[in-house]
Parts: C-alpha cells; structure tokens; sequence
C-alpha cells in the first residue's frame, strides 16, 4: 500500500508527461514498503517514466532495497521489482 501511495504522490508532485527538457533532474518521495520513509530521490523525468512504465518497477533509497530484486542502481537511487 505504501507503494501505491508513494507512486501516485509522486505522480501528483511532477507532470512526468511534459517533460520540459532531457536530463531534467524531479524530486519524487522513496518508492519504497517503509511507511515511515520521508526520503526524497533526485531522478531524471526520463528515468521515472521508464520505471513507471513497468507497473511492478519502484524507484527507491540505496539502503532500502532489504527483500527486493534490484534491478539497476544509480548513485541516487536504486530500481526495484516487487514480487
């Protein structure tokens, strides 16, 4: 649930579909299960509709990919598939 909610703040906080220009840098909430997570991400537009794109794709912390399949890391964030 934290997920969903994370995904549709973010969704909210940034208009991914206008992109404005490439390489812009967005500021979205950690994708991650942590309730309690406050942690802010720095994540190129382009990056975030890539990850989108696949519904089971989350953007998260580095340190909070505990239990979950990376599957790319950045030195912002990590991309993580939920089971």
């Amino acid at each position: 649930m934290r997920r969903w909610c994370a995904r549709h703040a973010n969704l909210a906080l940034v208009d991914v579909e206008e992109l404005r220009e490439p390489g812009e840098m967005l500021r979205i909430l950690c994708e991650c299960g942590d309730r309690h997570c406050t942690e802010w991400l720095a994540i190129r537009a382009e990056d975030f509709t890539d990850i989108r794109a696949e519904p089971n794709q989350y953007a998260v912390a580095q340190t909070h990919t505990d239990g979950l399949r990376v599957m790319r890391q950045t030195l912002d964030y990590a991309v993580v598939l939920q089971p």
